[in-house]
């Protein structure tokens, strides 16, 4: 467990020791989070506080500048880069007290720190770790990059055509069925409120000698009998106004009455009118009826209440079959487009190709004269190209791997022949390499000494210390060899508390050096022997300490 603890690294060769299990993968986990790395919050040490990892980077030197302004970031000389972990689990990550996205950290840390580890080393199996390997040589970046984005795309706008044509197969199974249902409901040309009106139309064609006879009798009670309202009114206005000689207060109620006896004549009249105007008309009686039916099957087959539905009805049809014609002019573009895209696509890839092949033979002379270096003299290495048939993330091609540790054998994949030590040395030559190349400011290996001893330890730590000389590179390792080439030198332990054991970083002076180097040797009980030999491989190491 880790509370609380800070280092600083130079430029140069660091070196971290440690016994097993004394906490350096927790350094490592730590550096991890701040690189982009997903956090875990089962590694928290004590889940109920925050944990905070931050970074500090001097990145003046190495064109960024571009990468802050293109991110809305504050660019300065110094870059901080902090990750937080809350007792929740919740995890926030800060560029320059920024917020930023783990894609984003990730981003930023490829171009600061390269971790490589044992895990990485089983990794160099991979074809596609292989191929990016050649590609940091070849310097291809940034191309593979753009062209990474624009494959992307085309993926995207492949997989937009894909449901539009998905969409254009359902719709041509159903279009028949769906122009037919449009064009019975155009045809039929449903009006809102007609069937209102029809079925109120129905019943007077249906009682018209109901109606008229009704009218006609109503008629002769308001005024064509001599028995009528209207003569019976016209009685007692007369009689009134005779009255209204002697009696003043007679005469309004005259007056009235008349009133009374016009407006009944008037309605009389009315009544008549629409007693003339009701007749039987078969015709018009068969024309409703049928039209009725129409509108009435129409909405029974579809499920609906009245006109307006079955025209929200035709609308949604007329937009379907309008969709479909639309779609087809779509796909006919976006198949253009990803076309177009894929011409290009395919240039940019001839040129990924072409860098690649490029610098193969340059690289594996270049990785055969380390390995000969370290003590593999008779190692052959190959790089064979694939052209793929189809465009991939990486473009035209696979790459891979050929190698052969031993005189006369025959070439095969790196997985199926290389030991753990041999693909220690194998990633070893490919890093010095690809550092030659495109350094990148800090570079970190974990245990790179798997399977190597000896006389080969000594070639490795010494290629670690050439490596060094323009990076910052630090170096976990188990091997005095290569310890004793570091500048400086960090060794971990752990430190038992009341309750629970602490990961402490000591940094060691000269004769604190030579101690952890002659364990390194002996084991715990250090002998004069291993004190001697450490002292003579820190003085070979640093003649000048």
């Amino acid at each position: 467990m880790i509370d609380e603890l800070e280092l600083e690294f130079d430029r140069g060769m660091t070196v971290i020791t440690g016994e097993t299990g004394a906490g350096k993968s927790i350094i490592l986990g730590a550096l991890g989070l701040i690189l982009g790395q997903r956090a875990n919050p089962d590694l928290l040490g004590n889940p109920e506080h925050k944990c905070v990892v931050e970074g500090r980077f001097q990145i003046q030197h190495y064109g960024l500048e571009d990468f802050f302004e293109r991110h809305d970031l504050d660019y300065a000389a110094e870059c901080i880069i902090r990750r937080e972990i809350s007792p929740g689990g919740k995890s926030r990550g800060f560029i320059n007290d920024t917020p930023a996205g783990l894609p984003l950290l990730k981003e930023l840390s490829e171009q600061l720190v390269d971790v490589h580890s044992q895990h990485k080393t089983l990794a160099l199996n991979a074809a596609n770790v292989q191929l990016s390997l050649l590609d940091q040589y070849a310097g291809n970046e940034t191309a593979l990059k753009t062209y990474r984005i624009a494959f992307q795309g085309l993926r995207e706008k492949q997989a937009k055509l894909a449901l539009l044509m998905e969409a254009e197969q359902a719709f041509v199974r159903e279009r028949d069925y769906l122009q037919f249902q449009y064009d019975e409901l155009a045809s039929a040309k449903p009006l809102q409120g007609e069937s209102e009106a029809l079925e109120a139309e129905l019943k007077r064609i249906q009682y018209a000698s109901q109606i008229r006879d009704g009218l006609f009798i109503s008629a002769e009670l308001l005024s064509q009998s001599e028995e009528s309202i209207g003569s019976k009114i016209l009685e007692a206005e007369e009689r009134l106004s005779d009255v209204s000689r002697h009696l003043p207060e007679a005469k309004p109620l005259a007056e009235r009455l008349k009133e009374a006896r016009i407006e009944v004549n008037d309605i009389a009249d009315e009544v008549l009118r629409l007693s003339g105007d009701t007749y039987i008309d078969t015709d018009r009686l068969d024309l409703v009826q049928d039209r009725l039916d129409t509108l009435f099957g129409l909405m029974n087959k579809h499920r609906l209440k009245d006109e307006q539905e079955l025209l929200n009805l035709m609308k949604s049809l007329e937009t379907r079959l309008e969709e479909g014609s639309s779609r087809q002019d779509a796909i006919r573009e976006l198949e253009e487009e990803a076309k177009q895209m894929e011409a290009e696509l395919h240039k940019q890839a001839g040129l990924l190709q072409k860098k690649r092949k490029a610098v193969c033979g340059e690289l594996e002379v270049q990785i055969q004269h380390i390995l000969a270096r370290l003590g593999m003299k008779d190692a052959s290495f190959r790089i064979e190209l694939d052209t793929l048939q189809n465009l991939s993330l990486n473009g035209l091609d696979n790459a891979r791997f050929m190698f052969s540790a031993n005189k006369g054998s025959k070439r095969m994949e790196v997985a199926q022949v290389a030991s753990g030590g041999e693909r220690s040395r194998l990633m070893l030559a490919v890093k010095s390499c690809i550092n030659r190349q495109n350094i990148i400011p800090s570079l970190i290996f974990d245990e790179i000494d798997t399977g190597v001893s000896g006389e080969i330890a000594k070639r490795v730590g010494e290629m670690l210390e050439e490596m060094a000389i323009h990076i910052q590179l630090i170096c976990i390792t188990h091997l005095p060899q290569i310890a004793a080439k570091g500048k400086r030198h960090y060794r971990v332990y752990k430190e038992d508390g009341p309750e629970t054991a602490f990961t402490r970083v000591q940094y060691l002076d000269n004769q604190e050096r030579i101690r952890e180097i002659a364990e390194l040797l002996s084991g715990k009980e250090i002998t004069d022997a291993a004190a001697a030999a450490a002292r003579e491989l820190l003085f070979t190491a640093h003649p000048q300490s």
